[in-house]
């Protein structure tokens, strides 16, 4: 994946910050050497949730929207 290819930080917080409905969450990760990018993509292709529970794992969160189970709403 080229360098031009990787979305701008500032427009990936924008639109997260803007659709807060969707709980975005912004995560960077570094891959150790012969993982590319087309890994990382099957990964997420071959098993969704494993992929993101590990992201959330091992990456660095830069913004989370994510919905807590313990959060409580009274309306």
């Amino acid at each position: 994946m080229s360098e031009s290819a990787i979305p701008n930080y500032q427009h990936l917080l924008l639109r997260a910050r803007f659709n807060s409905q969707r709980h975005y969450e912004i995560y960077s990760v570094e891959a150790t050497d012969g993982i590319t990018a087309e890994d990382i993509q099957e990964m997420f292709e071959a098993s969704p949730q494993s992929a993101a529970d590990t992201i959330r794992r091992l990456g660095h969160c830069m913004h989370s929207d994510r919905a807590q189970k313990d959060r409580v709403l009274i309306t």
